[in-house]
């Protein structure tokens, strides 16, 4: 796989997620669950308008499909070894594992993954040559929280999110938020743990039983967190992340045009690598660039095109193109 190459990534990490599912055994509509809510919008691969989803469930003649899976009494395994845990291992090139040896130097790091997979990671990397990554990387446009992440209660308070997301069961908590205003015993079901590069703090996505709502919450002013044995909330994760994205997500998307110039393409990948996007060129060294996002995270969206410089321009809508433009306007006065 090449690295940082969007389509391939995307497909190759499909086929390892399938792969390794399928070692206990999947039938035909999970896999089409996995494969739609993974693939991209456009279904159809090459000029034989063969999909990906009827290559991996062989719909086609056998020199033509993947060939990765069998179907065995309604269910779909593996073609590699029944006696494998995982049919594919995650395999790293030699600059991911010298980036996450690097990241094992970070204190805060250490203490997010714990002392036994630190001691694994250490061992398995300590024929891994150090590159000292740190040094030529500098950090622009962050809000250091030292005095936050140093604190014990941070870490047992991420942990206790991390068991309460994997088991899927609600908790009590208090909280403060950015206007001092103090909430107690607040019942929510936390979908996921978010890092925030500008604040370098953990936040965590939760759903608001009481009021039907998703909210974001900082892990630090988060206290008396506590795991519930029953559950209150009505849907499942699925029918709220579907209800989410109907409510939330954005109606239309940012539409860049970026002239890829002093490596504008890579920065725009690597700035916007978890929003759902769409590329195409327009011509030689000439990209249109679309950009869905949640509308909760649209200021953080328009911070990070205006980190790309003068080397993108908004399309539309207009009502983005506007505040970015009165934005740098105002940025201009301050000069």
């Amino acid at each position: 796989m090449e690295l940082f190459h969007e389509s391939k990534n995307r497909y190759f990490s499909l086929i390892l997620k399938i792969l390794n599912l399928c070692s206990e055994g999947l039938c035909e509509e999970d896999i089409r669950l996995i494969i739609d809510e993974g693939e991209y919008e456009e279904k159809v691969i090459g000029k034989d308008f063969k999909t990906f989803e009827g290559l991996v469930l062989n719909k086609y003649d056998k020199e033509d499909n993947l060939n990765l899976i069998r179907n065995i009494e309604g269910k779909f395994y593996p073609l590699l070894s029944q006696h494998m845990k995982s049919p594919v291992p995650i395999r790293f090139t030699t600059v991911e594992k010298q980036w996450i040896k690097e990241l094992l130097k970070d204190s805060v790091f250490k203490k997010l993954i714990g002392e036994d997979i630190l001691q694994k990671l250490e061992q398995s990397l300590k024929d891994v040559k150090e590159n000292n990554i740190s040094r030529i990387i500098e950090k622009t446009n962050t809000v250091s929280n030292l005095k936050v992440i140093k604190e014990d209660a941070y870490y047992k308070n991420f942990y206790m999110i991390l068991q309460a997301i994997k088991e899927e069961r609600e908790i009590v908590y208090d909280n403060v938020d950015k206007f001092s205003r103090q909430y107690k015993a607040v019942r929510g079901l936390p979908l996921r743990i978010e890092y925030s590069t500008k604040d370098e703090i953990l936040r965590v996505s939760m759903y608001y039983i009481e009021e039907n709502r998703s909210v974001m919450v900082n892990l630090h002013t988060m206290s008396n967190i506590e795991i519930k044995e029953d559950s209150l909330c009505k849907l499942s994760k699925k029918e709220i992340y579907a209800a989410i994205k109907d409510t939330k997500y954005c109606k239309e998307p940012i539409v860049l045009e970026l002239i890829d110039e002093k490596f504008a393409m890579e920065r725009c990948f690597m700035s916007f690598s978890s929003y759902e996007r769409y590329t195409r060129i327009i011509e030689e060294g000439k990209y249109e660039v679309k950009l869905f996002y949640y509308t909760f995270e649209e200021n953080e969206v328009i911070r990070r095109i205006l980190g790309l410089g003068p080397h993108v321009k908004v399309i539309e809508p207009i009502r983005i193109r506007e505040r970015i433009i009165d934005l740098v306007k105002k940025a201009l006065e301050i000069d």
